[in-house]
């Protein structure tokens, strides 16, 4: 039996139009190589003429019907194409681009972008006002499958996008970097109390303006330590910062014990873990007395230099200081956000952002507190 049956090609049509030159080309060289097949199988030199034929065959039709394919393939991809990473802003130097819906919303978007680029002097409040025209544009508008939907959501993206990074430059511009040393959260107030004293009067009588920070620190520890038996709220606070204060020094203390207690050899470790009894004594000291509701041991030490400020402080500054709106905005991953902590006189005008970053340290931020 033949391997290729002898009238497989011969009702093809050699005129017809379905078949062009390599298909004739084809059948031409099938009926050559019918003969080699059926006579020369078993010889060597009929086997090297039939696999050099194959490969012509191969080379000649395969190669150029790839070739083919990967043009028509070309050819629909051009005409499907979604815009890439970077959008396609033709529309936006046309006279012809839309006045109302997602295209429309987006562009408007894309054009405030545009300004606030030429324009950063505006700042983070212009680029606020921008976010939540973003925000608005994503609750209005369902992302759709048509090319001008998914163009207005690409290019509101890229513009979002622009606006983020744009955002954490403001934030290396603006915000100051407040030493970390035990007193930021009272240099970071001291230094919105400045800015705010520049258009301001100093509105407490009785009380002198304070002079640096450790003035400022002071002067709120005397204000807590006078009104606490009549706040709530400030009790409330000074407990929670008493707890803090213990259960950070206490571990730290046991720490220390259980490292001398490998070194119990050495001289000198038996007065230095009898100085760390001493200072856990003091703890347990300081929070029985808050507990039976005196606070003066605790304030003694807010006076001290170093000594980590915390909520109490800055609820004690804003009832100091009712004109100034007091935010804590908390670092999250690569951004500041607000919401986290206490807001403080949120009617009023003045902004003091505090810059809460790894739990402990303050810097100060004088630019409209983030919504």
């Amino acid at each position: 039996m033949p391997l290729i049956e002898k009238n497989t090609f011969s009702s093809l049509p050699a005129s017809s139009s379905l078949y062009s030159a390599p298909a004739i080309w084809l059948k031409k060289q099938v009926e050559q190589l019918r003969a080699p097949l059926q006579a020369s199988w078993s010889s060597s030199a009929g086997f090297i003429e039939i696999a050099h034929r194959i490969c012509s065959i191969a080379l000649l039709t395969i190669v150029p019907l790839l070739l083919i394919g990967y043009g028509v393939f070309l050819l629909l991809s051009s005409k499907t194409q979604i815009p890439g990473s970077t959008p396609s802003l033709t529309i936006l130097k046309t006279t012809e681009a839309p006045t109302e819906g997602i295209m429309a919303d987006a562009i408007e978007i894309h054009r405030g972008v545009e300004d606030l680029l030429n324009h950063l002097e505006k700042g983070p409040a212009q680029l606020q006002k921008l976010k939540e025209q973003i925000d608005n544009f994503y609750k209005k508008h369902d992302a759709g499958l048509r090319e001008q939907q998914l163009r207005a959501f690409e290019l509101t993206d890229h513009n979002r996008d622009l606006l983020n990074e744009l955002e954490k430059k403001y934030d290396a511009l603006f915000i100051v970097i407040v030493p970390g040393r035990g007193d930021c959260l009272f240099d970071s107030l001291f230094r919105g109390l400045k800015n705010y004293l520049n258009d301001h009067e100093w509105p407490l009588k009785g009380i002198t303006p304070p002079e640096d920070h450790m003035h400022l620190r002071f002067q709120l520890a005397e204000y807590m330590e006078q009104t606490i038996k009549n706040d709530e709220q400030l009790r409330t606070y000074t407990n929670e910062a008493i707890e803090a204060h213990v259960f950070v020094k206490r571990n730290a203390i046991y720490s220390e014990k259980e490292s001398l207690l490998l070194l119990k050899g050495e001289a000198n470790v038996s007065q230095q873990y009898q100085e760390l009894e001493e200072k856990e004594r003091s703890l347990n000291e300081l929070q029985h007395e808050a507990s039976m509701g005196n606070y003066s041991p605790y304030f003694d030490l807010l006076k001290q230099p170093s000594f980590f400020g915390s909520v109490n402080a800055i609820y004690a500054f804003s009832k100091l200081f009712p004109d100034i709106h007091i935010e804590v905005a908390r670092a999250i991953q690569d951004r500041y956000a607000t919401g986290y902590d206490p807001s403080f006189n949120a009617k009023t005008s003045f902004p003091l952002t505090l810059c809460l970053k790894d739990g402990n340290h303050f810097d100060y931020d004088p630019r409209i507190p983030t919504k």
